[in-house]
C-alpha cells in the first residue's frame, strides 16, 4: 500500500488514507492490528473521518471506496458492538465485533 493517496480534512485536523481498502474483511481487532502492522501511526478511522471520506472522496468518485461496503471505524458502541459506516448511506450501522467488514487505514498528516 502506497504511504497515502489523499490529504482530507475532519473537523480541522487533516489525515491521509491509504490508497485502497485492505485485501480481506476481518473483524475489529484484526482490523486494528493490521493497520498497526502497517507501520507508524496507521490505524482505523473515526466514524466523522469516514464521513469526511464520504463527502471528499466518494461523492467525487475519487479514492476507490466501494458503496456496498460496510467499513470499520475506531470507535466502539460498547465492549462487544463496534461502529461501521457505509460509502453509499447516511447512516453509522454497529455490530459485534467479531464480523468481518472492511478495512481503509489512515493516518494524521503529523505522523507522515
Amino acid at each position: 500500500m502506497n504511504i497515502f493517496q489523499k490529504v482530507l480534512n475532519c473537523n480541522n485536523k487533516l489525515f491521509v488514507i491509504g490508497d485502497k481498502d485492505l485485501p480481506e474483511s476481518m473483524d475489529h481487532d484484526a482490523a486494528v492490528l493490521a493497520c498497526m502492522n502497517m507501520g507508524r501511526g496507521w490505524r482505523l478511522p473515526t466514524v466523522d473521518e469516514l464521513k469526511a471520506m464520504k463527502e471528499q472522496l466518494f461523492l467525487k468518485n475519487i479514492g476507490g471506496l466501494a458503496s456496498n461496503r460496510l467499513y470499520w471505524s475506531n470507535e466502539k458502541k460498547d465492549s462487544w458492538n463496534g461502529w461501521l459506516f457505509k460509502m453509499e448511506d447516511k447512516w453509522q450501522y454497529d455490530s459485534l465485533i467479531f464480523h468481518k467488514f472492511w478495512v481503509r487505514p489512515v493516518k494524521d498528516l503529523s505522523k507522515v
